[in-house]
């Protein structure tokens, strides 16, 4: 898989779509990812106090539902790879269901920033650089997706699925940086281990 991102990185440097937004070309899921993952690890290194805290307030119903719209999105990304393979797409209908992913990216960021408010009651200031993080994501463009669209228009079916896959694997990684705040909260302690979540991070 690195092998495939370093040669998507190559593609991009020659696509117009994919010039960098105030200069960052870091992907907009893939900062969300990192974001919400680099937020286990660093509760974790403060050991199990704030899983505590966080059992207490509205944290593990944010993160249900933020867990709910992630695993909605991938689903929606998966059907565009199934329809995009079915070689029955049309550039319009592609555009279309990258949009409505688009737009869903957006309601993610907001719970998320919901999620960081609850997050920093228990453990300052480590919601408060979530906040930080999704706010500069959120200036980003999801170059994974913007290429699909326009690889697509291009007829490179084959490079359009590559991007879309890439964009399917940073979605599978914050899904499951959720899961492990969620099953940590429940046992009041870290459920995972925060260096292999480490290593399932995009370099940004």
């Amino acid at each position: 898989m690195k092998l495939l991102r370093l040669a998507l990185i190559l593609t991009m440097t020659a696509s117009p779509t994919m010039a960098a937004s105030n200069g960052d070309s870091s992907d907009e899921v893939a900062k969300f990812t990192n974001a919400i993952t680099s937020a286990f690890i660093k509760v974790v290194d403060g050991g199990n106090t704030a899983w505590e805290h966080l059992a207490q307030g509205q944290a593990k119903d944010t993160l249900q539902t933020l867990a709910t719209k992630t695993g909605d999105l991938t689903q929606k990304n998966n059907d565009l790879l199934a329809y995009i393979r079915s070689g029955n797409a049309t550039d319009d209908t592609v555009s279309t269901r990258v949009k409505a992913i688009k737009t869903q990216l957006q309601a993610i960021k907001q719970l998320m920033g919901t999620f960081a408010t609850e997050l920093d009651e228990a453990a300052h200031p480590i919601g408060e650089n979530l906040r930080t993080k999704i706010a500069s994501a959120g200036t980003s463009r999801a170059m994974e997706l913007d290429q699909v669209e326009f690889n697509f228009r291009q007829h490179d079916t084959q490079a359009a699925i590559q991007h879309l896959d890439v964009a399917i694997e940073d979605l599978g990684t914050m899904s499951a940086a959720i899961k492990c705040f969620q099953d940590s909260i429940t046992n009041k302690k870290a459920a995972c281990d925060p260096q292999t979540l480490k290593g399932n991070m995009r370099a940004e």
